[in-house]
């Protein structure tokens, strides 16, 4: 049973389960009550690019997103474990199939519901409001005269804006796959599964706090690229690129918790 075999299964257990459906709605319902007060307000400022921008931080919202996307598959390699099902995997697909399989499907399955939670999430509020105001478009047009417009806000600007919302909630989506590849890692370390949940969770703070303590370059910030690029902007010329270096900065970091992963499973084999 080769990796592509085993990753398809991997895959089909994630979407033929309730649980990634469920994240995802949960995802949309959280990100839908966090903007819902300025929603209603009325105003200038109530425009779907309005509340993209407003919406996550340090907060209850990101609490709650980082519990859930341990939900989809991240929780699978415990449930595999007692079960007993790991044994069987293991032996027609190898624990280097297995586990690798494991950390992908988990990392994708986190990405899909924070992007489609957020997709379904501001689609339902483009129904009945306006995606960008002509306030807006007119600040955003003095910014970029300055020269000071990101470059998220250029397809904003520019064009084509739906190009703006999938940008955004990717970024952040890739953050939160590393946060459940993270969980995916800990659960051989880890058995309850309540402490697990809230693994993403003391990840996110205690890497805040060390990277503030030790003032540590950008480059291990990495919760400050998935809000909006971090370091990452000042290298990028043009978003596609920054995207690209986004992509290939937090794949990097969800194969070290793949390596990672494979030596713990493995020493866990041997001596477990």
């Amino acid at each position: 049973m080769g990796f592509l075999r085993t990753l398809r299964t991997d895959f089909c257990r994630m979407f033929l389960s309730g649980k990634f459906y469920s994240a995802a709605g949960a995802v949309a319902g959280i990100a839908l009550l966090s903007v819902w007060p300025e929603a209603q307000s009325g105003g200038y400022r109530t425009s779907v690019y309005y509340l993209v921008n407003a919406r996550g931080g340090i907060s209850a919202f990101l609490l709650a997103i980082s519990v859930l996307i341990v939900v989809p598959y991240a929780l699978s390699g415990r449930e595999d474990a007692q079960n007993h099902y790991v044994h069987c995997m293991e032996s027609r697909a190898g624990l280097w199939n297995y586990t690798w399989s494991k950390i992908f499907t988990a990392s994708a399955g986190a990405f899909l519901a924070v992007f489609l939670g957020y997709a379904l999430c501001f689609g339902l509020l483009s129904l009945k409001l306006p995606v960008i105001s002509a306030d807006e478009v007119s600040a955003l047009s003095r910014q970029m005269a300055q020269g000071s417009l990101n470059l998220y806000d250029v397809l904003a600007l520019k064009g084509p804006r739906i190009l703006f919302f999938a940008a955004q909630f990717a970024t952040e989506g890739l953050g939160y796959a590393f946060m459940a590849g993270f969980a995916v890692m800990m659960s051989v370390k880890i058995e309850n599964v309540f402490v697990l949940l809230s693994v993403p969770i003391m990840f996110y703070y205690g890497s805040s706090f060390l990277a503030a303590l030790f003032k540590a370059p950008g480059i291990f910030c990495w919760y400050y690229v998935m809000n909006g690029g971090g370091w990452l902007r000042q290298i990028a010329p043009s978003l596609g690129i920054l995207m690209l270096l986004i992509l290939l900065y937090f794949g990097s970091l969800i194969c070290l918790e793949g390596i990672v992963y494979y030596f713990w499973m493995k020493r866990r084999k041997i001596y477990g």
